[in-house]
């Protein structure tokens, strides 16, 4: 079953007022031009879904910031708790 498929699946079990909902949290992620439909709900007026400067400039500044935390991040080996115990003790008590 494709990506699509399985999104029109969900879409199809969804009531109005989950829909409305829907469109309502998807608008907060891609900014879309609302518009009042005669029943009240709101909907996109177009499919322009380009992020406003404020949002780009936000969406800039996360990228640089997750960058900087990759080039901070290094490998961990995996521990060996029960040899760093016993280098461990060999150091504090001799044993």
């Amino acid at each position: 079953m494709s990506t699509r498929e399985i999104a029109m699946s969900l879409f199809d079990r969804l009531t109005e007022q989950d829909m409305h909902l829907f469109i309502e949290l998807f608008g907060r992620y891609y900014h879309l031009p609302q518009a009042v439909s005669d029943e009240g709900h709101t909907v996109p007026e177009d499919k322009n879904m380009t992020a406003s400067p404020e949002e780009d400039a936000d969406i800039s500044a996360r990228l640089t910031a997750l960058e900087r935390m990759k080039k901070m991040s290094r490998y961990i080996p995996d521990l060996d708790e029960k040899k760093e115990l016993a280098e461990y003790r060999e150091e504090k008590y001799g044993i």
